[in-house]
């Protein structure tokens, strides 16, 4: 499968981590997405994401190492769409980019791939917009519904181990 993915990062409280050639970051507590694309394997793109044990390779591990993804937002398709639902979030009121470059190393019309969600707000209600940015035929799907507050496992997402029910596809 490949795909364009976001993850739903919760800091529960301020945070302070050293982020590559980025330097030394201070993430305030709350909801982050991270948006990229993985068109050589998504699912195992994602379960590298969810593991906790893994080598500090790109700038979001620095965070997610310390930090729970507590839900995933992905798009099969042949086009990396992280860009555009980068842009989708950073265009709704309360979603900012506080940390410049972060995640978009490569890329050079993004701020960054990275992005803050105000309380009010709410990630969901942000990542609903990415089913706008679906290619023809894509589907935007997502789990959980909600996210938990608490970190996901390879074990916990459908997609990634087929012994659980499918995931919810959104129209």
């Amino acid at each position: 499968m490949q795909g364009t993915y976001a993850l739903v990062i919760k800091i529960p409280q301020p945070l302070r981590v050293r982020v590559g050639r980025l330097g030394d970051i201070a993430f305030p507590e709350g909801y982050w997405l991270y948006f990229g694309s993985a068109l050589n394997g998504l699912e195992a793109r994602l379960r590298r994401h969810l593991r906790q044990d893994k080598r500090l390779h790109w700038h979001v591990d620095c965070l997610t190492v310390k930090s729970p993804i507590v839900q995933v937002w992905y798009a099969e398709g042949t086009e990396r769409r992280e860009c555009e639902w980068a842009m989708a979030a950073l265009d709704c009121p309360g979603v900012t980019a506080p940390v410049p470059g972060f995640g978009s190393s490569d890329c050079r019309s993004c701020p960054a791939h990275l992005a803050r969600v105000d309380g009010e707000t709410g990630p969901s209600a942000v990542l609903r917009r990415l089913v706008n940015c679906a290619g023809e035929g894509e589907q935007v799907s997502h789990w959980p519904d909600d996210p938990p507050g608490i970190g996901l496992r390879v074990e916990d997402v459908p997609f990634l181990n087929p012994g659980l029910p499918l995931t919810r596809r959104l129209v």
